[in-house]
Parts: C-alpha cells; sequence; structure tokens
C-alpha cells in the first residue's frame, strides 16, 4: 500500500489550512468552509474548529460559530484566540456575563489596538475597571496565533512565508 508519510500529510494539511484562510480573508466563505470541513473530517484540531467557527460566524450562523468555538475550547483549553473569540461573539450578541470571563484572560497577549478595542467592549459589558473605555470597535475576530504578534492574519501570512 502506498502511504504518504504522517509529515508529508502534515505539511499537505497545513497548505490546505493557508488555502482556507486566503479563501476567508478574501471573502470566499464557502470554498473556505469546504477545505475546513474536510481537515476536521481528517483530524481534530482546535484552530480549525476556530478557524471554521469564524467562517461560520461571516456566512451569518452564529449558533453554528459558537459550538464551533466551543469546541476548539475543548479540544485545547489553553487556546486563547478561540476564548476571546467566543467572548467577542457573545458580548455582541448580548450575553455579557458569558463573555467577560472568555475575554478577560487575553487582554495581557493582545497588540495595542486589539486591547484597546477589548477593553472598550469590556466596558460596554459592563465590566466594573473599564466601564470608562470607549470609543473602539468590537475585535476583528483574530486567528489563533503562537504569541500576540501572531494574533492578525497579516502576521500569520507573514510569519507562514518564512517557514
Amino acid at each position: 500500500m502506498n502511504r504518504t508519510p504522517k509529515n508529508k500529510k502534515s505539511l499537505t494539511m497545513k497548505r490546505q489550512h493557508r488555502r482556507a484562510l486566503r479563501h476567508y480573508e478574501c471573502g470566499r466563505m464557502e470554498q473556505a468552509l469546504g477545505i475546513l470541513e474536510n481537515l476536521l473530517k481528517r483530524r481534530n484540531e482546535s484552530e480549525w474548529w476556530n478557524d471554521w467557527a469564524s467562517v461560520q460566524l461571516a456566512r451569518g450562523k452564529p449558533s453554528d460559530a459558537e459550538r464551533g468555538y466551543q469546541n476548539a475550547i475543548q479540544l485545547d483549553p489553553a487556546n486563547r484566540v478561540a476564548e476571546l473569540n467566543l467572548g467577542v461573539y457573545l458580548a455582541t450578541a448580548g450575553r455579557s456575563s458569558e463573555a467577560i470571563p472568555l475575554m478577560l484572560p487575553s487582554l495581557p497577549t493582545l497588540d495595542p489596538a486589539s486591547r484597546k478595542a477589548v477593553e472598550a467592549l469590556l466596558g460596554q459589558c459592563g465590566h466594573p475597571i473599564l466601564e470608562s473605555a470607549t470609543g473602539a470597535q468590537p475585535p476583528a475576530i483574530l486567528r489563533r496565533g503562537r504569541n500576540r504578534s501572531e494574533a492578525s492574519p497579516a502576521n500569520r501570512r507573514r510569519r507562514e512565508k518564512h517557514e
């Protein structure tokens, strides 16, 4: 039987994931969704569930998005980006009491602009320390990054070019 070595399969899956991200960034949600669903059939990955959920939210499927973010967090409880994404969704859906504990842990890892936006959203949710934060819009759904500088799609693309 001719089998692809595991590391080659992983490389192929990474390429497919990058393709899905490009489709997402260009607004081609159906293509992104198809690729992510195929990847998730092959392997349960927290990052992929997070991205699948972001695509679902962009498609106007909030209950699917919520389920996807929850799956991502269940697979990797340390996935702060999925926690933040779920928190942002819950906050914009008016579910502040659920959103606040999901958004707070990510604050130290965010770049200044994202931090300001999340603080503003926390203020809108009635978080007592941050009620005075105003003027910023809620952040766009973030990608999972290894650290604060890799959280945005643009920084992620730069990192992938160097891999």
